[in-house]
């Protein structure tokens, strides 16, 4: 799979039992293959609970602004989908 270029972004909704892992560790320089993908760093649940939650009003298509919280999760590996490309997971709460 090609990586996109940086001035790229792909914006989607995750499924809520989608897998995400950590990123590969480095090569340990035993023989074999080296992993493609780290240690989960658990559910969706568990990522939510470890997040740092910031407030942020957010613009809504009416005008109003609302109030979310929202949390950022960087450098997460979503194999079954981006295979190999590191992705940021962005949290929204109401």
């Amino acid at each position: 799979m090609r990586s996109l270029p940086p001035n790229v972004t792909w914006t989607c909704r995750i499924p809520r039992n989608a897998v995400l892992y950590k990123q590969a560790p480095p090569p340990t320089g035993k023989r074999g293959r080296p992993r493609l993908k780290g240690d989960r760093p658990g559910s969706g649940a568990q990522i939510a609970a470890a997040a740092e939650w910031a407030t942020h009003q957010v613009p809504t298509y009416s005008g109003k602004a609302e109030v979310k919280h929202i949390a950022r999760v960087a450098g997460c590996l979503w194999y079954g989908s981006f295979h190999t490309t590191l992705v940021t997971v962005v949290l929204a709460l109401d």
